[in-house]
């Protein structure tokens, strides 16, 4: 197996985990919800009624989810048009997920006093960004 077979595989576990949590928090599923938002979720429920909530969910998710499917079909050329574009998504969303990661440690953790944001995004969300970000430069490189 190639170290480029071995980074694809790899990313491609990640990327079809996380799409499908974002897909499960799409549908309306609650579960780790509050766990990955610096704000408390409850305070967003009292503040909007459920078809502006949905509304929002929407518009943050989808995007989400439709980026994860195109990274996750450029790994596979399961998409004839993105194959043009391989070494350049893979750089720029290397570069995304890297500062992602740096920037989760660096400042995220500063604008929320939510404790199990911040634990999970030190501990979780900053060092996976990270890693993907890594994994991506080296499918750039490659």
């Amino acid at each position: 197996m190639t170290l480029k077979s071995i980074i694809v595989n790899l990313l491609t576990v990640s990327f079809s985990s996380i799409t499908l949590i974002h897909v499960y928090w799409f549908l309306g599923g609650e579960k780790g919800l509050d766990a990955a938002l610096p704000h408390d979720i409850e305070i967003l429920k009292n503040k909007f009624s459920l078809p502006v909530i949905r509304l929002i969910n929407a518009f943050l998710l989808a995007p989400v989810i439709l980026v994860f499917c195109m990274l996750i079909l450029s790994l596979h050329d399961g998409f004839l048009l993105i194959a043009p574009y391989k070494k350049q998504i893979y750089f720029w969303f290397s570069i995304l997920f890297i500062l992602r990661g740096v920037l989760g440690w660096l400042l995220l953790n500063k604008f929320t006093k939510k404790e199990i944001f911040i634990r999970n995004n030190t501990f979780i969300y900053s060092p996976i960004s990270l890693v993907l970000g890594v994994l991506l430069m080296g499918l750039y490189l490659l």
